[in-house]
């Protein structure tokens, strides 16, 4: 097993006969290689069968003659990432698929193929028990059915659930059965988040957070700090921004995740049939308004998070005021344990889902699944920890990961619960940080000086997992050339093949949620 980044990269250069320009340290936990595609294939096979490599995300850098494929590979044991980059003629689009070495990659290779008509050709046979769901046992038939129809809206929070009741999107389910078993789905949503992004690459960088936060209204803190970051790290000034900008824009993140945890909670209260729990929740919940609304524009409700840093520090300009904060997060905490954990923990309430869909450590990492739903099969794995920015990397914030032991509907439902817990541990020690940092005069620096092909990755914790962004600069000044985000719910989808297995169809629709999918983001 490789030890150290330095030895990785001396063992890539030497065993695949890469030069220093193909095989180069963009900082001390991450690897950036290239070449030829046979012998990147060859690396991706090795990255797998000796280094233990994860796959997490995929991008296309779809600039100029040729595309580059970038694939990239979580290395845990290093705590280091690897970007392995394929050039692609853009005549033909063909590459090889890696599906066969990384299955996880699944559903980011249809993206690919779907919106950039990339061609994968498959290597070889597929493996026993990972068919396509585009090419199934002929003998089944297919079941056409909505979505709605299996997890009934009206039962659901007024705000942002497993539906976005703001957007009018279709989503259709086709299922392959037998009858009585699920033997495998695909789901197949409109074109909004693809639009979005290409829209938001034609605007100048500071033009980008109301155009980043629409794409993903529930995720819009974590989508635009994984942006406003990897712009920084193209633009070369990740270290200079003002720390109080870096612990406001930890602190917007974590209050989404207390919110997206807390809402995905609700939701399993009403398809449990705790209704007055879930209600007496939801007013809960609402009691977080009281910072919320402090972070958006009043006229635009354009968020204050922006690439460089803030647009505005909302105690400094008379907003909020620290007390205030402390007494809406103590408020919210005590309503909180009354509300939940205490029924929790007193009645069971998530007791008739234990056993259901388990997943074990060793399947999940194959699988792909990430966040909450990969902790709670055992895998301690939290990208603020293992790559951390920001207050993170500091060293200043201290907080428990939460891990499972069975991987079931139950554990990967009370996981959120526990993590609500961890983020107000983390919000309170934000607001001290915030309480003994001298506000600086600028609160964000300037970005847009872009050098033509900069790129910069980055990767966040969302209230799903590890959201991913990744930017390469115009030769437009101030402008992007491409921007890239992949949420969780692309490997976590992926990975729905592999956790629903052959199960009886009354039980999917639980596995499917447990998962906590965003089916306007897979709809990319």
């Amino acid at each position: 097993m490789i030890r150290s980044m330095q030895e990785l990269k001396d063992t890539i250069g030497e065993r695949f006969e890469l030069g220093v320009k193909n095989v180069q340290s963009t900082s001390d936990d991450e690897l950036t290689v290239s070449g030829r595609e046979e012998k990147m294939l060859e690396m991706l096979d090795f990255l797998a069968s000796d280094c233990d490599a994860r796959f997490v995300a995929q991008f296309v850098n779809d600039g100029g003659s040729s595309l580059g494929l970038i694939n990239v590979l979580f290395l845990n044991h290093l705590r280091s990432r690897v970007y392995v980059k394929i050039d692609i003629d853009a005549r033909d689009k063909k590459t090889a698929s890696i599906t066969d070495i990384y299955p996880a990659a699944k559903w980011l290779e249809r993206y690919q193929a779907q919106f950039l008509s990339i061609d994968f050709q498959p290597r070889g046979a597929p493996q026993k028990g990972d068919e396509s769901a585009l090419a199934l046992d002929a003998g089944l038939p297919w079941v056409q059915f909505q979505v709605d129809d299996i997890v009934d809206k009206s039962r659901l929070p007024g705000g942002p659930g497993i539906f976005d009741p703001k957007l009018d999107l279709f989503s259709y389910t086709w299922v392959k059965t037998d009858k009585t078993v699920v033997s495998a789905n695909r789901c197949q949503l409109g074109h909004f988040h693809r639009g979005i992004i290409k829209f938001a690459e034609s605007l100048p960088v500071p033009e980008l957070p109301p155009v980043v936060a629409r794409a993903c209204w529930r995720d819009k803190w974590h989508a635009l700090a994984a942006v406003a970051i990897a712009v920084e790290r193209a633009a070369g000034v990740a270290e200079k921004i003002p720390h109080h900008a870096a612990y406001w824009r930890a602190f917007s993140c974590e209050l989404e995740r207390v919110r997206n945890h807390h809402e995905f909670l609700i939701s399993w209260l009403h398809l449990a049939g705790h209704f007055a729990i879930a209600k007496q929740n939801a007013s809960v919940l609402r009691g977080l308004e009281a910072i919320e609304k402090h972070l958006l524009d009043d006229a635009t409700k354009t968020p204050f998070l922006v690439p460089g840093g803030v647009m505005f520090d909302p105690v400094a300009i008379g907003r909020l005021s620290r007390p205030a904060i402390e007494e809406c997060l103590y408020a919210y905490e005590r309503d909180f344990i009354s509300a939940f954990l205490d029924p929790l923990e007193k009645n069971g309430l998530f007791d008739a889902f234990a056993g259901v869909g388990i997943i074990r450590r060793d399947a999940a990492l194959k699988a792909g699944l990430t966040g909450p739903a990969l902790r709670a099969s055992g895998v301690p794995y939290d990208a603020r920890a293992d790559f951390p920015n920001g207050p993170y990397k500091q060293g200043f914030l201290r907080w428990d990961i939460c891990t499972g032991v069975l991987g079931d509907v139950q554990a990967r439902i009370e996981i959120h619960a526990r993590e609500i817990v961890q983020s107000l541990r983390l919000l309170y020690q934000l607001n001290a940080l915030l309480a003994e940092t001298p506000v600086a005069e600028a609160s964000r620096i300037d970005v847009s000086n872009l050098v033509a092909g900069a790129e910069g990755f980055a990767v966040v914790e969302s209230a799903r997992g590890e959201l991913h962004a990744y930017v390469k600069a115009s030769k437009e000044a101030g402008k992007l050339a491409t921007l890239r985000i992949c949420s969780p719910s692309f490997q976590n989808f992926t990975a729905l093949e592999r956790v629903a297995g052959r199960v009886a169809i009354r039980k999917m629709p639980y596995i499917v949620h447990s998962i906590n999918p965003c089916w306007a983001c897979i709809d990319q």
